[in-house]
């Protein structure tokens, strides 16, 4: 399995940082992406969109990824694994 890493770097308590991230479908077959936000969500982080369907060969997806933070989290690093699940 494959790992990508995102760093937020430092963010101060109270606020919200994004980042967009580029899917390619390089393959010759449409598919769908799943993401699995469980986990995601009770550490403050949400997916946009959380599901993507029938991205045709050579299309791109935008998906974002967003941090709001709260006065009650604890300080230092923080991480979060979502599993991808591709299918076509």
């Amino acid at each position: 399995m494959t790992n990508w890493s995102c760093d937020f770097g430092n963010i101060i308590i109270g606020t919200t940082l994004k980042k967009i991230f580029k899917f390619k479908n390089n393959g010759a077959l449409a598919l769908d992406l799943n993401f699995d936000t469980k986990n995601s969500k009770l550490m403050n982080y949400t997916i946009s969109p959380e599901n993507v369907s029938k991205m045709a060969p050579g299309d791109e997806v935008q998906v974002m990824i967003t941090l709001a933070t709260k006065k009650n989290m604890k300080y230092g690093k923080s991480k979060l694994v979502v599993p991808i699940e591709i299918k076509n």
